[in-house]
Order: structure tokens, then sequence, then C-alpha cells
């Protein structure tokens, strides 16, 4: 079975059972007196995710991912190490610059952080955590096993476009249904599904931001192409987080801005402009370490001993 067809099945897999389990954990969380106040989407989302854990291994396994390798965990822990801090160093450069052109081209007011020290240190931490957590997940899913496993059949530009627009989309599902607790039965499970896919944001003007994501995708695919491993992009990944959530504390959309369509409400920082910058660096990135690449091949062909020298070629 190809991989596609291995991936839909799995995320049905979690769609449709998910759905099931949502109100039976809802009831059996009542009955225990736990989480009482938590509404049923919050109950309905984490049955999402148990199941997506549970079918996990399964997937990996019919995915025939079985080492390190295939998670884009490649590197000797040192390296690996090295090349997170270098990408976090990037990531929170390059996000600075992204979020000062913002406010130096009027999308965004800046607003002094004026509740001390301690406090900005805390949140910066909160935002290292938060990165870190998040891109160990979104970069093992999509730049280590999807990767790793259509690339099998499907080869390598249908594999890093394919894998980049499903990173987008999956950034626009989520719901905010609010289903009464008298209201919860058996099928409401299957509201919060269907409230979760119908990408809830799409009021708002979400085709920056989703270029955006779609672009990382990209820039990250090759990345993960040409080292072969996630280390760098989960630095990147990290660092732009971390940049994310100090920036809005500091931060706030002008909304009277005639370039405010350079940004969108998914994040107030993600849009078209983000998206120029990031095309720029993958642009940058492929012209340096590409034409690296080439140039070693190009030297190794050189180097090679020829298999007929001067005195035997013809008069």
């Amino acid at each position: 079975m190809k991989t596609i067809k291995k991936l839909f099945i799995y995320i049905l897999f979690i769609f449709i059972i998910g759905s099931f389990l949502a109100p039976i954990l809802y009831f059996s969380l009542q009955q225990l007196g736990l989480f009482i106040d938590c509404p049923f989407r919050r109950i309905a989302n984490r049955a999402f995710m148990l199941v997506a854990f549970i079918g996990l291994w399964p997937f990996l396994k019919s995915l025939n991912i079985t080492g390190r390798k295939d998670w884009g965990f490649n590197e000797r822990r040192k390296d690996f190490g090295t090349s997170v801090l270098k990408g976090l160093l990037f990531g929170l450069f390059s996000l600075i610059i992204i979020v000062a052109l913002e406010i130096l081209i009027g999308c965004l007011f800046y607003m002094p952080y004026n509740k001390g020290i301690t406090n900005f240190i805390l949140l910066s931490i909160s935002g290292l955590i938060s990165g870190i957590t998040i891109a160990l997940i979104e970069e093992s899913f999509f730049r280590g096993i999807l990767f790793s496993a259509i690339k099998k059949d499907k080869g390598l530009v249908f594999t890093i476009f394919f894998t980049s627009l499903l990173y987008a989309t999956a950034h626009f599902i989520g719901g905010d249904i609010k289903i009464p607790p008298e209201q919860v039965n058996f099928l409401s499970g299957f509201r919060v599904l269907l409230n979760s896919i119908s990408f809830s944001k799409s009021s708002e003007n979400i085709t920056g931001a989703f270029c955006c994501l779609t672009m990382i995708g990209i820039f990250f695919g090759m990345i993960r192409h040409y080292r072969g491993s996630i280390s760098l992009q989960i630095g990147i990944h990290t660092g732009w987080v971390m940049a994310i959530k100090v920036a809005r504390k500091i931060s706030d959309v002008n909304t009277n801005s005639p370039f405010d369509f350079l940004i969108c409400g998914y994040d107030d920082i993600t849009g078209f402009l983000a998206f120029y910058c990031v095309a720029a660096m993958a642009i940058c990135y492929l012209k340096i370490y590409a034409g690296k690449i080439t140039k070693t091949q190009q030297e190794k062909i050189n180097n090679k001993p020829q298999l007929f020298n001067e005195s035997h070629t013809e008069n």
C-alpha cells in the first residue's frame, strides 16, 4: 500500500476513533469527579491525541520506519546539539529582523516591556520550552518520518511540496465550538471534529500565513534533503516560536497601516512579509549549500583516476 494511503488511513483512524472515544472519556471523568469544569472540546482534543499516540507505532511499522536515520536523528550527539544551537541562534536573529521590519514599515506598534527583567526572562524561558517541544514534535513527524517514507515512493520534489502543504494545513485545523455539559452526547465528538476541520480561522485573512508556513516547510525540506538531518530545523523552529512568543508581548497590530496585508490574524507576525523573507532564506540556502555539494561532487570526479592515460589514446 502506498505511503500516502497509509497516512490518510492513520488520519481517519484518529478522527473516527477519537470522536467515539471523546464522550466516553468525558463521561468517565465526570463520574470520577475529575476535570469537572473542563469544556468538552478540550477533552475531545485530548482524545484525538491519545488515539494518535496509540496508532503511531502500527503506523510507523507499516511505513518500515525502523531507525534513527528515518526520523532525521542521524548525527552524533555532539554534532546534533551544535546544529540545534546554530539553528536556534539563526532562528532568533532572523525572526527579530522580520519583526523589526514589520515595526519599521508600520504593520506593528512597538510596546516597551515594563514588567521587569525577571518576568522577561521567564517569558523567554517559557518561549524556549514551548519552542523546543513544538519543534521536536513537528520536525520529527513532517521532516522526519513522513519525509523519509514518502520520498521512497514519490521522490524528492513531491515529498517536499506535499509535506509542506500538509504542515501548513495542520496549523489551521482547530475548533472553538462550545457544547454545554447537558448537551454532550455520543455524537458530540463528531461535532467537535467537523468544527475543527472547517478551518475556524477562515474568517480572517490567513492566505499570507498559509503561504509563509508552506514556504517554511519547503525551506526545512531542502535542509533535510541536503543535510540528511532535522537538527538545524529543530533549532530554527525553536528560535522562531520563542521569538514570536516574546514579540507578541512587545508589539501590537497597527490596523490603520496601509501595509497591514503583510501580516495576518493567525499570530500577528506571520504573513506575506515573513513569506518573502523565508523564501529569500530558502533561495540563499539553495544557492550556497547546493553549490557546495555540486562543487564537492565535481572535485571527486576530477580526482578520480583516469581509465586511459595519454599513452593509450589514438594517434
